[in-house]
């Protein structure tokens, strides 16, 4: 399952708006910055978790990710991750978790200088990842590893069988808050400076419109098709390039 199924059903029972957004920029960021995170938890580690409290290991990322990348203050993102561990069901991992933030925040200077001599940690990528770009890329990887990391555009893909991208932002710019740019690389994308709820977005519910990465949007066009080809999508999932 993607990250976007597994949390599906949790943020539609959330109703504030506004936490649901918090709750998937965590688990976003998590997933996003693993590598870095799992390195500062080693270091603030005196030995191994249990292989059974991948849960807490879990919960102690949530709280590293908040005080290192986000602007929540300390004192709540450390509360608030402290008391999350009620719901895990183990007693014991409030001291245990409460204990592992607060030396983070006494250490952090001194970790931040042994991050920066660990390069999977720097470059928030696995090791084998880093070594493959590389080879691939020799001049280019730093800045390649770089960009991956960071948060990417809020970007749609206009459904050229309904209109076109010009009459949909003729029609629909107005109805958009911040800022809309076209993806001057495709035909069909736009990017949206303030990112909303798909529902939000005029004719998403209608097939006007679809979230679609800038670069995902590049695939049919470098297929250069035509009429009466057959086209076998291996990796549909549900089909995005494709459509």
């Amino acid at each position: 399952h993607s990250l976007a199924e597994c949390l599906r059903d949790e943020l539609e029972s959330i109703k504030n708006k506004r936490d649901a957004a918090f709750v998937q920029a965590v688990a976003y960021g998590v997933c996003r910055h693993y590598a870095t995170l799992d390195v500062i938890l080693s270091h603030l580690l005196k030995r191994p978790m249990k292989a059974d409290d991948t849960d807490v290991h879990a919960l102690i990322m949530v709280g590293l990710y908040q005080l290192r990348y986000m602007r929540v203050p300390e004192h709540a993102a450390v509360a608030e991750t402290v008391n999350a561990s009620a719901v895990l069901g183990k007693s014991w991992a409030r001291g245990f978790i409460n204990a592992i933030l607060r030396e983070y925040l006494r250490e952090h200077e001194k970790i931040e200088v042994l991050i920066e001599l660990d390069e999977e940690a720097q470059l928030a990528h696995p090791m084998w990842w880093i070594e493959a770009t590389k080879k691939a890329w020799p001049n280019d990887w730093k800045s390649i590893l770089t960009a991956n990391n960071e948060h990417p555009p809020f970007s749609l893909r206009i459904n050229a069988a309904k209109t076109s991208r010009e009459k949909y932002l003729a029609e629909n710019a107005a109805k958009i808050t911040g800022a809309i740019n076209e993806i001057a690389e495709t035909e069909q994308g736009i990017t949206l400076e303030a990112a909303i709820p798909v529902e939000d977005i005029p004719g998403f519910n209608q097939g006007v419109v679809s979230v679609q990465d800038g670069a995902a949007q590049l695939a049919a066009s470098l297929l250069e098709l035509k009429p009466n080809l057959r086209v076998l999508d291996a990796c549909a999932a549900p089909g995005g390039k494709l459509t």
